[in-house]
């Protein structure tokens, strides 16, 4: 089984063809009913954002974050790297979000039966990765359970409730794909039930440089990694970016990279490859945004120049063989070497036709210039534990 998110026209041929061995169990809705669904998840959720999605983009760690990690107990989890969704039960119907807010709804009554056995018959809210891998939802985190609001604990009583609610689905409960929870511990043992659990693999795919991925591998889970992911452990549940600021994530430093535009011939008359960001103004049909940092789809842009970089020699004839190709744009994905004080291009990435949005490149620069170490991260807890420990 694959993803339920609802997806958008390029992707959508993809996912009826993965979904096929369930008989489609879910379906899209109309659009009228998504916005009757997300209006009635308003009123259920306190702190949600109306026709926003119940959770926050956790925020980018930086050196001010340590503040944080020494005054507060955390809890750390890896980093996943799959799509954000919504599994909920409302008014005895099963439904799947993404984080664009599409939403299915289970059509088979088995499964909607199987579903409710474990998430409850009355308004239940769960929020997970959907991971491609091995078709499966890791669950990370509880806002409605049963009728009964978990918003405001802390989020050891929250995986509490998850656990209850994985432990009743039993070999005679049968699920379209698999629910499992999320690997979540205490910052204190951030080395030996996370990071131990973290490969660092070198890839090649054509057209690229060899690049590195990271993989998870606990013996129950295994997935592509993005990172670590940093909950404090007594702050209420944040339903909207509004109220986050404590959420944080952390990722792999040769891994902070851009998605820029390309345009030919390439290079400036110095030898510079010429490097665009995304602005607004020119529109574009919905139909080619398949991005995932994607603008809204009847958002408008135009190119900007964001960067000009000199490309070692085998970079250049990446980009020289591309000069008879059917495009005269593409989109390259760029990393900083922080050791060596360049940019370095990863791959070309022919599954994308828009490059990041300049309010994402700028972020994206902003944290690599400001970047933390895992070093510096335990550090920053010791001094937490330390203070404990003196109480």
């Amino acid at each position: 089984m694959t993803s339920t998110s609802h997806l958008d026209k390029s992707s959508k041929r993809e996912l009826e063809d993965q979904i096929e061995d369930d008989s489609s169990v879910f379906h899209t809705i109309p659009g009228w009913e998504m916005r009757s669904i997300m209006l009635q998840l308003h009123k259920i959720l306190p702190g949600s954002e109306l026709n926003k999605f119940p959770a926050p983009q956790p925020v980018s760690m930086s050196n001010k974050h340590l503040l944080l990690i020494k005054s507060m107990s955390y809890w750390v989890c890896e980093k996943s790297d799959g799509d954000t969704s919504c599994l909920f039960v409302l008014n005895e119907n099963v439904y799947m979000m993404d984080r664009k807010c599409r939403i299915k709804i289970c059509t088979s009554k088995k499964y909607t039966e199987s579903f409710k056995s474990c998430l409850g018959k009355n308004n239940t809210v769960v929020v997970g990765e959907w991971i491609h891998e091995d078709s499966s939802l890791r669950l990370f985190d509880v806002l409605l359970y049963d009728g009964e609001l978990f918003i405001q604990t802390g989020i050891d009583i929250r995986l509490k409730t998850l656990w209850m609610i994985v432990s009743k689905i039993s070999p005679t409960v049968h699920l379209p794909f698999t629910i499992r929870i999320k690997r979540i511990v205490a910052l204190k043992y951030l080395q030996t039930q996370v990071m131990a659990y973290i490969k660092k693999e070198t890839m090649t795919k054509e057209n690229s440089l060899p690049y590195c991925e990271y993989q998870y591998d606990d013996g129950k889970r295994r997935n592509k990694n993005d990172g670590l992911v940093f909950i404090p452990e007594k702050a209420d549940y944040f339903c909207s970016n509004k109220q986050n600021g404590l959420l944080l994530k952390w990722k792999w430093p040769d891994m902070n990279s851009v998605d820029f535009a390309a345009v030919y011939p390439w290079f400036d008359k110095f030898g510079s490859l010429v490097l665009y960001s995304a602005c607004q103004t020119i529109a574009i049909q919905q139909s080619s945004i398949h991005t995932t940092t994607q603008l809204p789809p009847t958002q408008e842009f135009r190119l900007v120049v964001a960067k000009k970089v000199r490309l070692d020699d085998h970079d250049r004839r990446i980009f020289e063989s591309m000069k008879n190709s059917n495009s005269n744009t593409c989109i390259v994905e760029m990393t900083y070497l922080t050791k060596q004080s360049q940019w370095k291009m990863v791959r070309i990435r022919k599954d994308k036709p828009i490059p990041n949005i300049l309010e994402t490149t700028i972020s994206t620069m902003e944290t690599i210039a400001d970047s933390v170490s895992i070093e510096d991260i335990t550090l920053a807890h010791q001094v937490y534990l330390n203070k404990i420990d003196k109480i």
